[in-house]
């Protein structure tokens, strides 16, 4: 060694620097890849939590639309949410019992212009009821929602028939016919 200029130092030194060198970039690409790899999944996982604000903001919407009677839209499917809680386990009752009918909406003025919308529910003609379903039914309707409000409700007992002055009898079967039902929101419109 003794005889070692610094030519020779140098090539000696980059045959052992060389490798390590080598070995130390492959360990650095190695890292890069983890990283790269993190970053990726990090991104999917904000994308993840995008999604999720996404849905919270529509489930949030469809409330915000329920509360006000729409629905998300469609009046059938309010008001046939509606029936499904108000029917008494065992009834037996289904969405096909019931016809729902929205019917023209008229555009009035008085202390400025709005809308007013109706919507007529026609039950089975061979259905009769009880009272309490009814009431149910009413409650569900008007309470879920402050917009839509019962219009014209008109029910008959085939038991009694009415005439003028007559006083239906203390006991009388729960077994009552829905013959008119409406229901009316108010828009404004801008």
């Amino acid at each position: 060694m003794k005889s070692m200029d610094l030519e020779k130092m140098i090539i000696v030194l980059s045959l052992v620097l060389l490798p390590l060198a080598g070995g130390w970039v492959y360990f650095l690409t190695q890292d890069l890849e983890v990283a790269t790899r993190a970053l990726e999944e990090d991104t999917l996982r904000d994308k993840m939590v995008q999604a999720y604000h996404l849905q919270d903001t529509i489930d949030r919407t469809r409330q915000v639309l329920d509360v006000q009677g729409e629905s998300v839209g469609n009046v059938n499917r309010y008001f046939e949410e509606r029936l499904f809680a108000s029917v008494p386990a065992g009834s037996g009752i289904t969405a096909n019992d019931i016809t729902i009918n929205p019917m023209r909406a008229n555009v009035q003025s008085g202390r400025g212009r709005y809308i007013d919308e109706e919507v007529e529910i026609k039950f089975d003609r061979e259905m009769r009821l009880g009272r309490d379903f009814v009431n149910a039914y009413l409650y569900n309707c008007e309470m879920k929602t402050p917009i839509w409000r019962l219009r014209n409700l008109k029910m008959s007992n085939p038991e009694f028939k009415s005439a003028e002055g007559s006083v239906p009898p203390l006991e009388m079967a729960d077994n009552w016919k829905v013959d008119i039902m409406q229901f009316a929101r108010r828009k404004p419109v801008n």
